[in-house]
C-alpha cells in the first residue's frame, strides 16, 4: 500500500436488488439490499474521513424521488446515501450523490433489456449513455451541490405513475409540462370513439387498456387476455393504483380503486370506462351488509357459518340489514 499513490477520490456504486412488495419483504431481504449501499458507504466514510480527498461520489437512484413498485428496500438504501452526502458536507468533507435515471449502454439495465424498457416506459424520455452520464457527473463533482438527479424524462409520462406528482414541490415541473400536450389525451379518445357503436367503443377501450396494463405489468400482449383478472395477471394493490392513474390520464375518466377488486377482468374494466366515455356510466350495485361482513372476516382468514354472519349483521344493524344510525 505504501508504494501506491495517495487516494484522491472515492466512487461508491455498489448495488444489490431483491424486489418484492413490502408485505413480502423480510428483515433478511431488507438487509441484503441495504448492506452493500449503507454499510459499504459508512465504512468508506469512516476509513477516508481523515484523508485529503478531491471527491467522494455516491451513486443513488431516481427511485428516491419517484418511487418504484417493489423496491422499498432499494429506495431506503439510496435515501441513506443521499443523507450521508449531506452529513459529510456539513462536516466540511467532500461528498456528492448522483441519483441516476436509466443508463443505456452500461450497468444492470444494459444487461436487462426488458426491465430497462419497462422503466423507460414509466419515465418517458431517453436513457442516458455512459458518455453523457460521465460528462454530467464531472460537472456535478465540480459544483458545490450535495447532489442531483441525472435523468432525461417526460413529466407528462411520470405524472401517470406518480401519485405525489400533484404536490406543491412539483408545481414548476407541472407548469413546464403544460402547453401543447395539455388536454390531448381527452380530445384524442373523444375523437377515436366518435360515431362508433357501443360494441366498437368497448373493443377499442379494451385494446388501449391492455396496452396500459401490459406496460405496468411488463407483459407482452400475447400473454394477456381480456377475460382474465388483472390480479391473476400479476397486478398487486400498488400497481392497481398506478393503473387507476393511467386510466385517468389515458381516457380522462376516474375509476375508484375498488373497481379493480373482486377479480375484475380487463373486459369488465373496459366496460366501466366505456360506460363513462359514452355518458351512460353504470350504477354500482351496493353489496349487502351480510356480503360485506363475509368479505371482511374472510380477509382475516376466517369462515363463518350463515347463522354466525346473520348474528353479526344483527349486532351492527337495526334488524333489517341496514347499519344502525349514530
Amino acid at each position: 500500500m505504501e508504494a501506491l499513490p495517495p487516494l484522491r477520490g472515492v466512487v461508491h456504486a455498489a448495488m444489490v436488488l431483491d424486489d418484492a412488495i413490502v408485505r413480502n419483504l423480510s428483515a433478511e431481504r431488507f438487509r441484503k439490499v441495504l448492506a452493500p449501499k449503507m454499510l459499504g458507504a459508512w465504512n468508506l466514510h469512516q476509513l477516508t474521513k481523515d484523508m485529503q480527498l478531491d471527491f467522494f461520489a455516491l451513486y443513488s437512484s431516481i427511485t428516491t424521488y419517484l418511487g418504484n413498485p417493489g423496491q422499498a428496500n432499494y429506495v431506503a438504501a439510496n435515501m441513506y446515501l443521499e443523507s450521508l452526502a449531506a452529513l459529510r458536507q456539513s462536516q466540511k468533507l467532500p461528498a456528492t450523490f448522483a441519483a441516476w435515471g436509466p443508463l443505456d449502454d452500461t450497468g444492470y439495465l444494459a444487461r436487462e433489456q426488458e426491465t430497462k424498457d419497462a422503466l423507460q416506459a414509466r419515465l418517458g424520455g431517453h436513457a442516458l449513455t455512459s458518455a453523457q452520464a460521465l460528462d454530467t457527473l464531472e460537472q456535478l463533482l465540480c459544483s458545490d451541490k450535495v447532489g442531483a438527479t441525472l435523468i432525461d424524462m417526460d413529466w407528462n409520462v411520470v405524472q401517470r405513475v406518480m401519485p405525489a406528482a400533484r404536490s406543491a414541490k412539483y408545481t414548476e415541473l407541472r407548469r413546464l409540462a403544460k402547453g401543447a400536450d395539455e388536454g390531448d389525451q381527452g380530445d384524442d379518445i373523444a375523437s377515436l370513439i366518435a360515431g362508433l357503436s357501443p360494441e366498437a367503443i368497448h373493443e377499442l377501450v379494451a385494446d388501449l387498456l391492455m396496452a396500459e396494463i401490459g406496460g405496468i405489468l411488463r407483459l407482452p400482449r400475447e400473454k394477456m387476455a381480456a377475460d382474465k383478472s388483472v390480479f391473476d395477471l400479476g397486478m398487486d394493490s400498488l400497481m392497481g393504483m398506478e393503473l387507476v392513474l393511467a386510466i385517468e390520464e389515458r381516457f380522462g375518466v376516474r375509476l375508484p380503486v375498488m373497481a379493480l377488486t373482486e377479480g375484475a377482468t380487463i373486459s369488465r374494466i373496459a366496460e366501466k370506462i366505456a360506460g363513462q366515455l359514452s355518458g351512460n356510466g353504470e350504477v354500482q350495485k351496493v353489496p349487502s351488509l351480510a356480503s360485506r361482513a363475509a368479505d371482511t372476516v374472510r380477509k382475516h382468514g376466517e369462515d363463518l357459518s350463515e347463522a354466525q354472519l346473520n348474528k353479526m349483521v344483527d349486532d351492527v344493524s337495526d334488524g333489517d340489514g341496514r347499519p344502525e344510525s349514530d
